[in-house]
């Protein structure tokens, strides 16, 4: 991982730099290589294992670790990363163009990533601080999720109005992609508990 990391580092820098813009169309001086895709994929996988971690730790807070409780929150946040992406697929394909799709899914997958990365260091202070403490971490933790919404719905602003139809897309994406998987998804943990 961190050798890919080290190998992907303008990828992550022009990431960060997307947050913000909508590129019409890519770049020709952009270089995909297969350390990109290696790199796209370990943090994905980095991110999923953070998030799922820290989940685990949030829900059963009381009752210890247990490495199959845990790698059954690690799959069902897989499984609805997978399941999410392909149902982004399919609305997609019937509201989108093929560009839009690709730039949307790309930013959500780097919003992911990027909070990931940022809630590992919170991740490792939840883990070693007393329990004193632990409130205001999950509350910068919260903080950081609420952000990473923030700026997935400022990266759907940005992408899909252009027109005027766009506000019903909008409230499509927002209800079947984000609101609904999330309450489903806690669901799951609650029964994996």
């Amino acid at each position: 991982m961190t050798f890919s990391i080290s190998r992907s580092a303008n990828l992550l820098i022009d990431s960060i730099k997307t947050f913000f813009q909508v590129k019409e169309r890519s770049s020709i001086f952009s270089k995909a290589t297969v350390n990109d895709f290696r790199f796209k994929i370990l943090i994905i996988i980095f991110s999923i294992g953070v998030l799922s971690f820290y989940a685990y730790l949030v829900i059963n807070y009381n009752e210890g670790f247990y490495i199959t409780g845990y790698f059954l929150f690690y799959a069902t946040t897989a499984l609805f990363l997978i399941i999410k992406s392909l149902i982004f697929d399919l609305i997609g394909y019937v509201f989108l163009d093929n560009s839009s799709l690709k730039h949307a899914k790309e930013s959500y997958f780097n919003i992911i990533s990027f909070l990931g990365i940022s809630l590992f260091p919170v991740l490792t202070l939840r883990i070693y601080v007393s329990a004193q403490f632990v409130n205001i971490i999950n509350i910068i933790a919260l903080i950081l999720c609420i952000l990473a919404i923030i700026l997935a719905i400022i990266k759907l602003f940005q992408i899909f109005m252009h027109k005027v139809v766009a506000s019903f897309y909008i409230m499509l994406y927002l209800c079947t992609l984000e609101i609904l998987p999330l309450f489903i998804l806690f669901q799951v943990y609650k029964l994996i508990i």
